[in-house]
């Protein structure tokens, strides 16, 4: 797992916290999964919506403005490192930005729709490929 502005941090987990966490981050990253497919088959079986009026959210595609509905569940004042550190010593979930985080690194279609450069943080050059099969033929 990579956290923005900590390239540094590794081995901080042991192999059974790791596990762990990839079992609860795959409830996460299975439901954006089952999210963006019914999206996009209800634009193959309706066609697209018009895009939105409003000077802000017009310039967005349908594939970002997903993205952020998505994100926007997730929107909290940012905490203290304090309060941080409470939440990650006695809450068994993610702070919201890292289950925003970690799932929109990890899925090519936000790559894709946000055109992010390789080897950023929104696309690292290491990640999961949750929903790409090991075959390619």
């Amino acid at each position: 797992m990579s956290l923005p502005g900590c390239e540094k941090c590794t081995g901080w987990m042991d192999s059974n916290s790791t596990a762990g966490f990839k079992a609860m981050a795959q409830c996460v990253i299975d439901g954006i999964h089952a999210a963006f497919r019914a999206y996009r088959t209800h634009i193959a079986l309706n066609g697209p919506d018009p895009l939105l009026p409003d000077r802000l959210f017009g310039q967005f595609t349908h594939d970002q403005l997903f993205f952020l509905s998505f994100a926007q569940v997730w929107c909290e004042k940012r905490r203290t490192d304090d309060r941080l550190y409470q939440q990650l010593m006695v809450d068994p979930h993610s702070p919201a930005m890292y289950r925003v985080f970690g799932t929109i690194q990890n899925y090519p279609a936000f790559r894709v729709a946000y055109n992010c450069p390789l080897e950023t943080p929104y696309a690292p050059e290491q990640h999961c490929n949750v929903w790409v099969p090991n075959k390619t033929s």
